[in-house]
């Protein structure tokens, strides 16, 4: 789905771009958090720089892939994932990013630049989503408006078909509204 969106934003001669996804999947006996896309933050309102270890806390839509971040605020959406305390990571590789839903903080590497890609990842090593306190499904946090609109979605669990086709057909419109600007 991400890479429709990759393919339409191609076509346009700037950098490729897609809206940030986190996957969540339980892998045999582990939870494996995957983050690829990238963001456009010119909607959004700086904080401050900071530095935060692996974890997740659904309780507060918490989601931190470790390292050095500029926090801005100004998204919206849901305030949880679920009903869980603080997890930290058993791992964790690629890109610094933290997230807190319930208080609309976006958060890429420090020094981070609008469009360029993200990716990281998280092993959670013996958890499932319950005892992670991770509430399957979709969660979409969304700022900016026309050629600053963007999005970030958590996907808890494989989505059913017809969410799988309603997340598809987002991803593809955002897509298309980045093409447009």
């Amino acid at each position: 789905m991400a890479t429709v969106a990759l393919g339409v934003a191609a076509g346009s001669g700037r950098p490729a771009e897609a809206p940030l996804l986190i996957t969540f999947d339980q892998v045999g006996s582990d939870v494996v958090a995957t983050l690829s896309g990238s963001l456009n933050i010119t909607a959004l309102s700086f904080g401050t720089t900071d530095t935060f270890g692996a974890l997740i806390r659904s309780d507060a839509a918490l989601v931190y892939t470790g390292g050095a971040v500029d926090q801005y605020f100004g998204a919206s959406g849901p305030g949880t994932i679920g009903p869980g305390n603080t997890r930290f990571a058993s791992s964790r590789s690629g890109d610094a990013f933290a997230m807190q839903g319930s208080s609309g903080r976006i958060a890429p590497p420090a020094g981070y630049v609008s469009g360029t890609p993200l990716s990281a990842s998280m092993t959670f090593t013996n958890q499932t989503f319950a005892t992670l306190g991770m509430t399957p499904g979709t969660y979409v946090w969304t700022w900016g408006r026309e050629a600053t609109a963007d999005s970030l979605t958590i996907q808890i669990g494989v989505p059913e078909p017809a969410s799988a086709l309603l997340l598809g057909a987002g991803l593809l419109g955002l897509g298309l509204m980045r093409r447009r600007a």
